[in-house]
């Protein structure tokens, strides 16, 4: 999943529970990912993400599969 090039950040809860969810590419607009973003996400693999972004508290709380971070530097 891409996340839109408009948005700012990925608010609490967002993607909670999505079970279905394997990959995910956060674009540079977004700064801030609230807490529990991606809570039970657990099928989720990789992430990628610009470096810089305010990650909360929890954000990635069991997902047991994530097994790729990539900070991509911001442009």
């Amino acid at each position: 999943m891409t996340i839109p090039q408009n948005a700012t950040y990925i608010g609490r809860y967002t993607f909670n529970n999505c079970t279905s969810l394997e990959e995910i590419k956060i674009p540079p607009s977004v700064t801030k990912i609230k807490e529990f973003a991606f809570n039970n996400c657990s099928s989720l693999k990789e992430i990628e993400i610009p470096s810089g972004i305010k990650l909360e508290r929890n954000v990635f709380k069991n997902c047991t599969s994530l097994k790729t971070f990539k900070k991509i530097p911001k442009v």
